[in-house]
């Protein structure tokens, strides 16, 4: 039997990318050794030691699945080929609660923050934490301008909802996509904690933004936005197809001013840029 082809795993940080490497390294490269030691993480005014915070490898400072991480980078990059990328995309409101939580992707000075005040303070890092930047954008608008570009790319796309919930559905689109031959009869789900900072592999979600700071939140994203990106949205459902148009439609008139621009924005781009197969 012929070796699975080698995938790439990118994505906005706290998205679930150890979990989805974690499930393809038990379901497809089982028996290749894909480990990578990595010394530091973090904030980059204080990298981190790695073997402290990340969990589910046997070898301090070892990532089992390393090798298939392909990277957080904001937008893809280019000249790349994505032919053998998967693009894991999680809930933005469950990604900034992530973000304000775990404290070594945070700057020293923001520490005291409340949340509130932390979804509406600049990060001083672009794509990953260690990469220093000044590029004035909060943690809402650095999360969605790095799904945009990403929805935008001909790299398959997944939700990391869609992975909790029917982890059989998504990877028999992998399978399909991808020509991967699965090593076991049913998949295989880690049930222990895998990735940085103690991230579980149980179905729990954050709990949901309220008040000021769900407005603040939609102000920049629109409400139906999660609605609107199925897996691999612009191949499957573009702006301009019925469904689209219907479900933005039913729900205009209880959007505000702000949202229907930010809707408006969003359909434009990604209508105004080409399909790839």
């Amino acid at each position: 039997m012929r070796p699975n082809p080698l995938i790439r795993v990118c994505s906005h940080v706290r998205s679930g990318t150890h979990f989805l490497m974690s499930i393809l390294k038990s379901n497809y490269y089982s028996d290749i050794d894909l480990s990578l030691q990595v010394s530091k993480f973090g904030h980059w005014s204080r990298p981190a030691d790695y073997s402290t915070h990340f969990q589910g490898g046997t070898k301090p400072g070892v990532c089992p699945w390393g090798k298939l991480f392909g990277g957080h980078f904001s937008a893809p990059p280019k000249g790349d080929d994505l032919n053998n990328v998967v693009y894991i995309f999680r809930d933005g409101k469950d990604v900034v609660q992530s973000m304000y939580r775990f404290l070594e992707f945070r700057s020293p000075g923001d520490a005291g923050l409340t949340l509130g005040d932390y979804l509406r303070q600049n990060l001083d890092w672009l794509g990953s934490p260690d990469v220093p930047t000044r590029e004035g954008v909060n943690p809402v608008l650095h999360w969605f301008q790095s799904v945009q570009a990403w929805l935008r790319s001909s790299a398959h796309f997944i939700r990391y909802e869609d992975l909790k919930h029917d982890p059989d559905s998504v990877l028999a689109q992998l399978e399909q996509r991808f020509s991967l031959v699965r090593q076991n009869d049913s998949v295989v789900v880690p049930r222990k904690t895998v990735g940085l900072g103690g991230g579980s592999a149980s179905r729990r979600v954050s709990a949901e933004l309220s008040g000021r700071d769900l407005e603040f939140f939609h102000s920049i994203v629109p409400v139906n936005f999660r609605a609107l990106v199925q897996s691999n949205p612009v191949k499957e459902n573009t702006p301009g197809s019925a469904s689209t148009l219907d479900e933005i439609q039913s729900l205009w008139p209880s959007l505000t001013e702000e949202v229907q621009k930010n809707v408006l924005n969003l359909v434009r781009a990604l209508a105004a840029s080409p399909v790839r197969s």
